[in-house]
């Protein structure tokens, strides 16, 4: 059964999720539930769409958003942006990405530069054709922010992008929270930290 509005969800789902996430989790259990007709599916496809969304429990157990958000969209221009990857927080602490890796700044910086060389386009969950085109990209640094005249510590460390995405299927699921960050496809060598 479809849900219109958050306040016909589930109550598990009401108590759990902040209203943001709720609305994440009942456009996602809509659409999957529409296209299987499995309630059960649908929920485990919603809730995997709250966490695709960059929702994740606490260590008090209550869910907050993630720190790798698409940032800002342009619908009538179907423009997305955000933070592709922060190498280091404001606060100077280093992030561990969503796959246990620590990037350093300056092979942030060689990447994105590859990248913009290279590749310039995105596609979906890193498979098919291209759905969209870079139109923006700046790799902060403390360097660069204080050449801006701006204080060193102003932004993150990391790579801010900016993406048309023309097909309308896919910027739907943007705005729906479906896909809710930037994913950089890329080959590393990994080396152990101690």
């Amino acid at each position: 059964m479809p849900y219109s509005r958050n306040a016909d969800l589930p109550e598990a789902v009401r108590n759990a999720l902040p209203a943001d996430a709720q609305a994440i989790w009942r456009n996602a259990f809509n659409s999957v539930e529409e296209r299987t007709k499995d309630e059960g599916r649908a929920a485990a496809g919603a809730w995997a769409a709250v966490k695709r969304a960059g929702w994740e429990k606490n260590e008090e157990g209550e869910w907050v958003k993630k720190e790798f958000q698409i940032a800002k969209l342009d619908s009538d221009r179907h423009l997305v942006f955000g933070w592709a990857n922060v190498s280091i927080r404001k606060d100077g602490e280093q992030i561990e990405d969503h796959q246990g890796d620590l990037i350093d700044p300056e092979d942030l910086e060689d990447a994105a530069y590859v990248f913009n060389l290279q590749f310039r386009k995105t596609g979906v969950m890193h498979q098919g054709e291209a759905k969209g085109d870079l139109i923006e990209s700046l790799v902060v640094t403390p360097e660069k922010l204080e050449a801006m005249g701006l204080e060193k510590s102003a932004l993150p460390v990391g790579w801010w992008v900016g993406f048309h995405v023309p097909d309308d299927d896919v910027f739907a699921k943007v705005k729906d929270g479906t896909f809710a960050m930037f994913s950089v496809q890329g080959r590393a060598v990994r080396e152990k930290v101690d």
